[in-house]
């Protein structure tokens, strides 16, 4: 996974659907995909279980894009 763009794409969700399932804004979902703003601690918990991803995948993806 090199986004969580394409993870989303991978399971086939819309960005409103990722908002409903993650109970943030729509403009979250943007702003987190966009690296514009940056996950807290639950958001992370809860964004990996909704990407279905384990918390350390995130947390490698997060680390790159901001080194990167």
């Amino acid at each position: 996974m090199r986004s969580l763009k394409e993870a989303r794409y991978r399971l086939s969700l819309t960005k409103l659907d990722m908002a409903k399932r993650l109970n943030v804004s729509l403009s979250t979902i943007k702003k987190w995909e966009q690296n514009e703003t940056h996950l807290n601690t639950i958001e992370l918990i809860r964004a990996a279980k909704s990407y279905e991803m384990t918390n350390y995948e995130l947390l490698q993806y997060l680390k790159l894009k901001i080194e990167n």
